[in-house]
């Protein structure tokens, strides 16, 4: 291949991930249409206990590329057993702020678990009775957190009182399950 040649092959490719990238982001605008966080003095901060991994989600202002910060979301939140990402319920960022507003904390949600594919919600089934054979984790639905600094109580209790969808209280294993899905309310 002449250097030509390869300059070419370049330019092209940076093309095509260009259209591919702006055909994304309207996507995005159009699954996303409405979607801004509520817009607070302090950002959502996310560290993943399994991939070491932050993110942080600066809600101080209008956030400018939905795209953008939703690739950062489902990666963040991904099944770090298969490396597999999901699209993620925008929801679950609203209730993340809601939640932080409610305990007053500024400190860094733990995140224990976001999207799961199913084989390893099947391999989860087999070691727990406490994991659902329909999990809203499998539809990038569900999070499993606890707030340090805040007794995972109370964290159950705000998370309860918001109203929001589904709210399960791991009291054992130090962490409560948010979801989209109806509301309801558990204990294991």
């Amino acid at each position: 291949m002449t250097k030509d040649q390869a300059g070419r092959r370049r330019l092209i490719k940076t093309v095509f991930a260009g259209i591919t990238l702006q055909a994304y982001g309207q996507l995005a605008k159009a699954h996303y249409p409405n979607f801004q966080l509520p817009v607070t003095d302090r950002p959502i901060r996310l560290y993943n206990i399994h991939t070491k991994e932050t993110l942080s989600i600066n809600t101080d202002k209008p956030i400018e590329n939905i795209f953008e910060t939703m690739v950062r979301v489902n990666h963040f939140f991904r099944d770090h057993r298969q490396n597999a990402a999901h699209a993620m319920d925008i929801n679950l960022l609203y209730q993340l702020g809601e939640l932080q507003s409610r305990v007053d904390s500024t400190a860094v949600f733990e995140i224990v678990a976001g999207y799961r594919t199913e084989s390893t919600n099947v391999l989860l089934r087999q070691t727990s009775r406490n994991v659902a054979k329909n999990s809203y984790h499998l539809q990038g639905r569900a999070i499993d957190l606890r707030l340090p600094g805040t007794k995972t109580h109370r964290l159950k209790d705000s998370a309860v009182a918001m109203k929001s969808g589904g709210v399960g209280y791991y009291a054992k294993s130090n962490f409560i399950h948010l979801d989209t899905g109806p509301i309801r309310y558990w204990s294991a």
